[in-house]
């Protein structure tokens, strides 16, 4: 078991109040092959990396997603997330990319 943390400040509307969630959760990762993947920033050969965090406390956020892994950066190029809030019904997905790289 691992320590999860999420951490948002307040919003400038003052409508979400800041919040810190501490959670014990597994996580799972492993590799499901090579591939390429074109972004605004490149084309790139990855390592794709499947992960799933379960949290201790089955009422609390899990996700599950993949992640594109460079060799030739050393980083991250994109990763994909899904997860779910049994709690309060909710679910959410994002997406996150690399869109540019400066020498």
């Amino acid at each position: 078991m691992r320590e999860s943390i999420f951490e948002r400040t307040a919003s400038r509307d003052g409508q979400r109040p800041p919040l810190t969630i501490r959670d014990r959760v597994s996580v799972d990762i492993s590799y499901t092959g090579d591939g390429w993947v074109t972004l605004p920033s490149g084309n790139w050969e990855v390592k794709k990396l499947a992960f799933k965090m379960t949290p201790e406390d089955p009422s609390h956020i899990g996700s599950e997603g993949e992640s594109l892994f460079s060799p030739q950066l050393g980083a991250i190029v994109k990763t994909h997330r899904t997860g779910e809030n049994p709690s309060v019904h909710s679910k959410s997905e994002n997406t996150t990319e690399l869109i540019s790289v400066e020498p």
